[in-house]
């Protein structure tokens, strides 16, 4: 499979298909919300939100990143990954996201029980992999 930074045939920055290519392993634990117009974060038991910037190198290499390591690591299926568009979302500066998004480098927030644990954004960039583990114990509890 080409790198999604190196791919040059995906010019027409369709999230959906995009999604489906590089998370596909994930099966129907992925799922694609470009606005967040579905997604309530108070029903979310498990799950990792990434604001992606489908145009942007650094932002495509957490996409991957963060599927294939929630395919390595949770085997059980528990965390769900939902991918929104940088282009698309309403401002998560506020609660109960407090995202910043202006970066395009792949911001998460990991959530548990309808709460955001953890962040990744511009001023808090913690290990991607350590804060997946952290929150599949969380969710265990």
């Amino acid at each position: 499979m080409p790198s999604p930074i190196e791919d040059t045939n995906m010019t027409d920055l369709d999230g959906e298909a995009i999604i489906a290519k590089y998370c596909g392993q994930l099966g129907n634990r992925v799922r694609y919300d470009a606005g967040l117009s579905s997604t309530r974060i108070e029903e979310l038991s498990c799950a990792v939100v990434l604001v992606n910037a489908f145009w942007s190198g650094p932002s495509m290499k957490t996409l991957v990143e963060l599927a294939n390591l929630l395919h390595e690591v949770d085997g059980s299926g528990r965390i769900e990954m939902i991918v929104c568009d940088t282009d698309h979302i309403p401002d998560l500066s506020i609660d109960p996201w407090r995202l910043h998004t202006l970066g395009g480098r792949g911001e998460i927030a990991w959530v548990c029980n309808g709460a955001v644990v953890a962040r990744r954004h511009s001023s808090n960039d913690p290990d991607i992999r350590e804060t997946t583990r952290l929150l599949l114990r969380e969710c265990d509890k």
